[in-house]
């Protein structure tokens, strides 16, 4: 993969075929682009038949699947912030690398890609470099903020939704295995249960509709006073920077409209939305991963449901 430059870490990395040769080299051409390699042991079974059994770094939570993965590339490359929805031990083999890790509930003062976005999951502020944090949490004492540098043999476990920045400090070769959290699992089912409108309402019926469901899910998870600035949180941080200007529109409002009170009231009783609230209850209760998964199902709901 070609990774992009430090002034645009938004552009999506581009796919370069060579050789493993061919690879080394570039990455030592300092005054050319930034190359890393990363893909599925699976892919390569020369190299994963010389790498012992990968079951004592699973973490099973009911039956979820796994992933063990290779990563390459020269020095003073980073991946910028972001977190994943797995449980990830990481190994490193050969070079070092540091890591930068905050918990999830700092998601409140990032600026998050939307998760429909190819770089979802991802920040939009990035740090100027692998030792140093986003301008948010300088000198910052809400979080607990860990740095921590990796050598060959070491390992690191990065709990579920923890967001980590990582940079290479040398040429580097790493192992990670992700396993799949329950949390992670308990969101695909809920993208699974059906949203309870009518394929023929018209488009206003069909927004007033959504609008109402999404905050009855919304007051239900985090409570009825911090969904109006959870809302606009996600409007305002994570679409107006990469769409332009926006605000946050009538779903950061409250229910002024009769009809949207009735449907509210019947939501609240269908089978449907019981479901979805059970599975959300069934969530970590660990800050910021509820409000996370949330943010995820409200825009997934929008995009599939007012999609063209």
């Amino acid at each position: 993969g070609l990774l992009p430059s430090e002034s645009s870490p938004a552009e999506i990395p581009q796919s370069v075929p060579m050789n493993l040769r061919e690879f080394w080299k570039a990455t030592r051409n300092l005054g050319g682009p930034k190359h890393y390699f990363t893909t599925d042991l699976r892919n390569l079974p020369e190299l994963r038949a010389h790498v012992p059994s990968i079951q004592k770094f699973i973490i099973s939570e009911e039956g979820g699947g796994h992933a063990a993965n290779i990563w390459m590339g020269g020095e003073n490359i980073t991946a910028h912030m972001h977190y994943d929805e797995s449980h990830n031990l990481f190994v490193q083999v050969y070079g070092r690398k540091r890591f930068l890790l905050l918990p999830p509930e700092a998601h409140n003062d990032f600026a998050l890609f939307p998760h429909i976005h190819p770089s979802q999951r991802s920040v939009q502020l990035s740090s100027t470099s692998g030792t140093e944090l986003p301008k948010p949490f300088v000198n910052n004492s809400k979080y607990s903020v860990y740095a921590i540098e990796l050598g060959p043999g070491d390992v690191l476990y990065i709990p579920p939704f923890w967001f980590h920045q990582v940079t290479s400090l040398d040429e580097s070769i790493s192992l990670n295995v992700w396993s799949e959290s329950k949390d992670a699992s308990q969101f695909v089912l809920m993208t699974e249960i059906p949203l309870p409108f009518e394929s023929e309402w018209p488009l206003p019926k069909m927004m007033m509709a959504l609008k109402t469901y999404l905050r009855s899910l919304s007051e239900v998870v985090v409570g009825k006073s911090a969904t109006n600035k959870l809302l606009r949180h996600l409007v305002d941080s994570r679409f107006a920077p990469v769409y332009g200007k926006s605000t946050c529109g009538s779903l950061c409002n409250d229910m002024d409209h009769e009809w949207g009170r009735e449907l509210q009231a019947g939501f609240s009783q269908h089978p449907y939305f019981i479901q979805l609230t059970n599975l959300f209850r069934s969530l970590d209760d660990k800050e910021g991963i509820k409000e996370l998964t949330l943010l995820a199902f409200i825009e997934t709901a929008c995009f599939y449901s007012i999609e063209p």
